[in-house]
């Protein structure tokens, strides 16, 4: 009999917290098991973690392997804990020391081949990892970029489980695939990098009396609602106003961007949020895609216009719920969703911007 150790992080909305992944070789039929509260693609870590392994040239023990997430009730969520759980049963085998990864988080989602793939939400469990003292991490490569955001932290990136073995002085055989999975993170509803590609204000000619309305509005972050006939240049003035808002501090960065990466919603190339988000959901939304919500509690559309402009354009269009589940979050600053599961608190300081015809 054997256990592996290894620690990862657990997230849930944007709160973090540091689970400890235990794997226990025991005697009996051939089996492995996941517990501690995993949801379902948790619980298929078992087939990609076994062949991931495999792929390294190591002999998946043929007896009971149990993997035990502690503390056991928080609800584990999402595949981010694939390769700490590939490392404790690695650990407890035998192919790599025992004392490797003590203190050493390990984060990332396995392919069938052994590749390690990225993950959201790094950037919020970093910061909780450097608020709890942590020194070292080892997360995907294709990460890097995001993880550099956070200053202090000794992070290595791994391209492949094998890369993981040898890192930790173990043996592997393995072959990194020449051509890397496409990432399926969404660009198009990311805030822009630069903030022109929205369209600078100095482009728009006349529209004296609304421009200074949307200048006043920016001095003071006030909301203000636009009427006019359609054609008249509501929608264009309004994708403009970010360009004329005060630039972001370090803080507010990463703040916006911590809610982002949750989200799956960071470009690769330049995953830092520089310029203030634009956001303008369809009249049809739901309260809870608005406010937030679901059965796993993500931000909405007002947290995700956190420090900068929320544009709902045919104001009247709307439906009631909606626009009344943003009267607290627009008096706070931030927006608690309760589900029974538990409460998750976002943060959603925006500026409201509306439109409408006579």
């Amino acid at each position: 009999m054997a256990i592996g150790s290894t620690p990862s992080v657990g997230l849930i909305g944007l709160k973090a917290f540091i689970v400890q992944v235990q794997a226990f070789i025991s005697p009996g039929l051939p089996y492995f098991s996941i517990i501690g509260l995993p949801d379902a693609s948790l619980s298929e870590a078992r087939e990609r973690v076994k062949s991931a392994c495999q792929a390294t040239g190591f002999g998946w023990p043929q007896t009971r392997v149990t993997v035990n997430m502690s503390p056991a009730a928080m609800p584990k969520r999402g595949s981010s804990h694939d390769l700490a759980i590939a490392a404790s049963v690695l650990c407890a085998a035998g192919a790599i020391g025992h004392d490797c990864l003590e203190d050493t988080i390990v984060l990332g989602e396995v392919n069938l081949d052994g590749s390690v793939l990225p993950i959201h939400g790094l950037l919020p469990i970093m910061l909780h990892a450097e608020e709890r003292g942590v020194r070292k991490m080892i997360v995907p490569h294709r990460n890097l970029d995001e993880a550099s955001m956070v200053d202090g932290l000794d992070v290595v990136g791994v391209r492949h489980v094998g890369e993981l073995i040898e890192l930790m002085g173990g043996d592997a055989t393995y072959t990194i695939p020449d051509t890397p999975v496409t990432d399926e993170t969404t660009t198009d509803q990311s805030p822009t990098s630069h903030p022109n590609d929205c369209g600078d204000m100095n482009e728009v000619l006349g529209q004296e009396h609304a421009k200074w309305a949307l200048q006043v509005a920016a001095a003071g972050g006030h909301n203000i609602l636009l009427v006019g006939p359609p054609g008249s240049g509501k929608s264009m003035l309004s994708k403009r106003l970010p360009s004329i808002l005060p630039d972001m501090t370090r803080q507010e960065q990463l703040d916006v961007t911590q809610i982002y990466s949750v989200m799956g919603l960071l470009r690769p190339d330049h995953p830092l949020i520089e310029s203030r988000p634009f956001r303008s959901p369809h009249h049809t939304v739901s309260a809870a895609a608005l406010a937030g919500g679901g059965a796993n509690v993500r931000p909405g559309e007002i947290s995700l216009a956190h420090k900068g402009v929320l544009f709902l354009d045919e104001l009247p269009e709307f439906r009631r719920d909606a626009v009344e589940a943003m009267r607290q979050p627009l008096e706070d600053g931030q927006v608690t969703i309760s589900r029974v599961q538990g409460s998750q608190t976002f943060p959603c300081e925006f500026m409201l911007v509306c439109a409408m015809n006579p």
